[in-house]
């Protein structure tokens, strides 16, 4: 049911997912391609294309501590997350997610977050990545529901669609900062 291609369950701590490929996976409920349910995970310098599932296309993923990075994900699809799907863990009070130097093109969620869909969490941090032509119902690059400060930095959001928050939509009840970010080209049909 969960975790298409693989399946980190309670316990995955300090791992990686290095220089590899998923294409073409699929699970019915969470994570197309990679279900982690962990601390102090990293995936780096990773392709994933066109892997499917109900929450998390690609990646689901809910833990303390993790990185994507130089990471590239592209046409994947979900109903929640088109690309990564991120959730706030049951245990560990300071959930903190960094997602650099990656690529998120043509991901689509039939509702929130085209690319990513951060829910319920605290403090993420999006540096020097690109968003292209993803689309959600609402944030057709980014999705944040949750608590916690949220950094978008040196980032480029171009031709995402949604019907409200064509590039992002963030429902944050802390601190939201964007900055040395691009917006060009998205498009929000209300709002």
């Amino acid at each position: 049911i969960d975790g298409g291609a693989v399946n980190w369950h309670d316990g995955a701590n300090k791992g990686s997912i290095k220089t590899s490929s998923f294409t073409n996976n699929s699970a019915e409920n969470k994570g197309g391609a990679v279900y982690w349910k962990g601390h102090e995970g990293s995936i780096e310098d990773s392709n994933f294309t066109k892997n499917t599932a109900l929450k998390g296309g690609a990646v689901y993923w809910t833990g303390i501590d993790a990185n994507i990075k130089n990471s590239r994900f592209v046409l994947n699809n979900a109903s929640e997350g088109g690309a990564v799907f991120l959730e706030n863990c049951t245990h560990g009070d300071k959930i903190h997610m960094v997602i650099s130097d990656s690529y998120f093109e043509k991901n689509s969620a039939k509702n929130d977050g085209g690319a990513i869909n951060w829910n319920d969490g605290k403090d993420m941090t999006v540096q020097t990545t690109q968003f292209v032509n993803n689309t959600a119902k609402r944030g057709g690059a980014i999705f944040i529901n949750a608590l916690g400060d949220y950094l978008i930095t040196e980032s480029d959001f171009t031709y995402n669609e949604a019907i409200l928050g064509g590039a992002a939509y963030l429902n944050v009840e802390n601190n939201a900062t964007i900055d040395y970010s691009t917006f060009d080209y998205n498009k929000a049909v209300q709002g």
